[in-house]
């Protein structure tokens, strides 16, 4: 029972504290961010942000839609690196980005070694060349999502 409490706890933290609030900064009557609204883990939205060819699914199939179509978008898009291919070397990324309310995609981070910056910049410009979505929405509101996913390569 202990165990099952802790493990209902750590799940609730990690949803509570995953949705991020952003602040609105104004310099001489120009907004830089966006206002207050909140950013929902694609885990937990109740519809995806749809790729052209997921429009009109159904909602509790929006998420698969939304994994299927990423994967083959970088399958499609992401060209690896010569000086990665040549070094023969392991990699293991996590991209980490926004879809905002608009629709487009936005970079937050690529995690990964040192010695992987081609390869993660070429990630980085694979995931600005995704399509403009129809939104996410929670609540019946458009709303941001945050997504991360890996990205393992290896060369043998």
């Amino acid at each position: 029972m202990r165990k099952l409490i802790q493990v209902v706890f750590l799940v609730f933290s990690i949803i509570s504290f995953s949705q991020e609030k952003e602040k609105t900064v104004i310099i001489n009557d120009v907004q830089i961010i966006d206002s207050n609204s909140e950013i929902i883990p694609l885990t937990i939205v109740e519809q995806a942000p749809a790729f052209p060819n997921c429009k009109g699914i159904a909602v509790e199939k929006s998420q698969e839609c939304f994994q299927t179509e990423l994967m083959n978008h970088i399958k499609k898009n992401f060209v690896f690196p010569e000086d990665v291919i040549e070094k023969r070397i392991t990699v293991k990324l996590l991209a980490k980005f926004i879809i905002d309310e608009n629709g487009i995609a936005v970079v937050q981070e690529i995690i990964g070694p040192p010695q992987a910056e081609s390869i993660k910049e070429e990630l980085r410009k694979t995931i600005l060349k995704l399509p403009k979505f129809e939104p996410a929405k929670h609540k019946g509101k458009v709303v941001k999502v945050k997504h991360a996913f890996p990205l393992m390569y290896s060369l043998q």
